[in-house]
C-alpha cells in the first residue's frame, strides 16, 4: 500500500544531507563543528532526561486508560474461544473448555494428549510452537485494540510467561478477583508500557533536541568571534565534511517523525507504513535504528 511512493523517503534523506553539507561548506569548519558538538550533547542530554519525562507522561495519561481498555476487552471477549479458533485455523481441533481446564491445571501434556485424540499428528516440539503462535496471535489481537503504538509490524510476538498467567486470563469474567486484576496490570506493564514509553521517549527526545538545535543555530549565527576575516577553501571543505555529521541529526528527526506516524496509525496510512519503508534503499537503515533503540 503506497509502495510506489517509497523513493520520496530516499530523496528526503539525500536532500537533508546535501543541504547540511552545503551549509557546512558555507559556514566553515569551526561553526559547523561547534554546532554538531552541541547537537550531540543535546541529543545525549535529551535522551537521558526523556526517560523521566516519559514515565511521568505514561503514568498520568496512559496507565489507567490501558488498564480500563484491557479489562473491558477481556470481559467482553472469550479469549479461550479465540485461542481455540486460532488453533483450529492451524489444523488443531481443541475446545475452549479444554483449553480453560488445561490452563487451570497448568499441564500442557494433557492438552497435547487431547489434541492427538482429535487427530493432531504433530510432534511435541511442533505442538509447543503451535501453542506459542496461537496464544501470541490472540494476545497480539487484543493488544492491538488497546494501545496506539502497538502493531504486529513493530512489536515482538507476545509470549505468556507461564500457564498460571494464561489460566488467570482465561477465567470467566465473574472471577474478577485481585489476582485477575494483577494479571491485567501485568499485561499492561509487560506488553503495552514498553511500547508506549518508547514512542513517548522518542517524541520527547526529538522535541528537546530540536529546541536546543534551534537555539544553538541562532546563537552561533550571531557569534562574530567564530567568523574569520576570510574563509579558506580547506576550512570550507572540512566544514562540508562536518555537515555530514550534522545531517545525521536531521535525518534522525525526520525518521523519528515517520516512526511516530507509522506507530500511531497502525500502518493504516497510505504513505506511512512498513511496506513502503522496506522498499526504500537508504531511509530504511536509519529507520531500523530507531526500532532497536
Amino acid at each position: 500500500m503506497g509502495e510506489q511512493f517509497s523513493f520520496f523517503y530516499d530523496i528526503a534523506v539525500v536532500i537533508i544531507a546535501v543541504v547540511c553539507v552545503c551549509a557546512g561548506y558555507r559556514k566553515g569548519f569551526m561553526k559547523t563543528a561547534v554546532a554538531t558538538g552541541i547537537y550531540i550533547a543535546a541529543f545525549a542530554v535529551s535522551w537521558v532526561s526523556s526517560i523521566y519525562v516519559s514515565n511521568i507522561l505514561y503514568n498520568d495519561y496512559f496507565k489507567e486508560k490501558n488498564y480500563e481498555i484491557v479489562s473491558e476487552y477481556m470481559q467482553t471477549n472469550n479469549l479461550a474461544e479465540k485461542i481455540s479458533s486460532e488453533l483450529a485455523s492451524k489444523g488443531a481441533d481443541i475446545s475452549s473448555e479444554d483449553i480453560k481446564k488445561v490452563a487451570s491445571d497448568g499441564n500442557t501434556d494433557v492438552l497435547y494428549g487431547i489434541m492427538q485424540k482429535n487427530g493432531y499428528d504433530g510432534s511435541r516440539e511442533d505442538f509447543e510452537k503451535l501453542m506459542t503462535q496461537s496464544v501470541s496471535g490472540v494476545m497480539n489481537g487484543m493488544l492491538m485494540n488497546t494501545s496506539l503504538p502497538y502493531s504486529e509490524a513493530i512489536s515482538d510476538n507476545v509470549i505468556l510467561s507461564n500457564s498460571n498467567e494464561l489460566a488467570e486470563i482465561l477465567k470467566d469474567t465473574s472471577d474478577s478477583d485481585s489476582d485477575y486484576e494483577n494479571v491485567i496490570q501485568n499485561i499492561c506493564d509487560t506488553y503495552l508500557r514498553p511500547l508506549e514509553i518508547k514512542v513517548i521517549r522518542i517524541l520527547v527526545t526529538v522535541i528537546l533536541t530540536t529546541v536546543i538545535m534551534i537555539i544553538t543555530n541562532i546563537i552561533i549565527s550571531k557569534k562574530k568571534r567564530l567568523e574569520g576575516a576570510e574563509m579558506s577553501s580547506i576550512d570550507s571543505f572540512f566544514g562540508g565534511v562536518a555537515g555530514i555529521a550534522a545531517s545525521l541529526f536531521y535525518i534522525y528527526i525526520f525518521a523519528s517523525a515517520v516512526h511516530m506516524l507509522v506507530s500511531t496509525s497502525k500502518e493504516q496510512m497510505l504513505f506511512f507504513n512498513d511496506a513502503v519503508i522496506n522498499k526504500t534503499y537508504i531511509f530504511q537503515y536509519f529507520y531500523r535504528v530507531l526500532l532497536h533503540i
